[in-house]
């Protein structure tokens, strides 16, 4: 995805006169929306993150997402020992010829915008008005979410900054389609539905580096280095998604 400007859904956002949805981080500021002149919103002011201007990844590209759900609500501190494991393993080239890596390295035991869960949630509702997540995305059950340290290398080498990156992923309902209404944000899609335009039958697996870096805690405002944009956010839409169930106790 590039950056672009997003559609505001009345569910998650209200209206001129009841604004809703302005939370730090997960939300959008008042100042940053534009309505239509009789109460509505339309879209974002500025780009974001969750736009419909994207461009086809190489068919090399390839993403493998293994976790263990096994601490059920976030931990005290973002250094607590969390039961959940994330292993992302993620390659693509980039429309500049150059190769992409992302690599987890642990997953987060305590969310600093709202809660992650101890880094591992399964067959949860996430985004939208659920306050879990951003809420430009429409509000879609997901199968796994993670949300992890990471680092990212371009061309093999680890520039400064891009160590200790959130890393967000999710394998989720289809949330975007080329039949989905594009609305004021237009673009070139596929396009990023309304929470009655997910695809209860599709499979979608999101991969997201926001601008944040824990150094400890977590700095937002931190663009990953050697890229045009602050972000990285990419959605494979070929996904095979297996499991088992866990044996044992639940441990926190």
């Amino acid at each position: 995805m590039y950056p672009g400007v997003r559609n505001l859904q009345p569910r998650a956002f209200g209206s001129v006169n009841e604004p809703w949805g302005s939370e730090f981080f997960i939300g959008v500021p008042l100042y940053d929306r534009i309505d239509d002149g009789q109460g509505n919103w339309t879209t974002t002011a500025l780009p974001t993150m969750a736009s419909n201007v994207t461009t086809p990844l190489n068919d090399t590209s390839e993403c493998r997402l293994v976790v263990r759900d096994r601490t059920p609500l976030d931990l005290n501190t973002f250094t607590s020992a969390t039961q959940d494991e994330v292993s992302v393993s993620l390659k693509f080239i980039d429309p500049f010829g150059r190769k992409i890596a992302i690599r987890s390295t642990q997953p987060l035991p305590k969310g600093p915008f709202h809660e992650f869960f101890g880094g591992v949630v399964t067959n949860h509702i996430l985004h939208g008005r659920t306050g879990l997540g951003g809420k430009l995305p429409p509000q879609v059950f997901c199968y796994i979410a993670t949300w992890s340290l990471a680092e990212v290398t371009i061309d093999g080498q680890l520039l400064p900054n891009n160590d200790k990156r959130l890393l967000h992923t999710m394998v989720t309902q289809g949330i975007r389609d080329p039949g989905n209404d594009p609305g004021p944000a237009g673009g070139n899609g596929p396009f990023m539905g309304r929470d009655d335009e997910v695809d209860k039958e599709d499979l979608e697996l999101h991969v997201v580096l926001p601008p944040v870096r824990f150094v400890p805690t977590p700095q937002p405002n931190t663009p990953v280095v050697g890229f045009p944009q602050e972000f990285v956010h990419l959605v494979f839409e070929n996904v095979e998604l297996s499991g088992t169930s866990l044996n044992g106790t639940i441990r926190r």
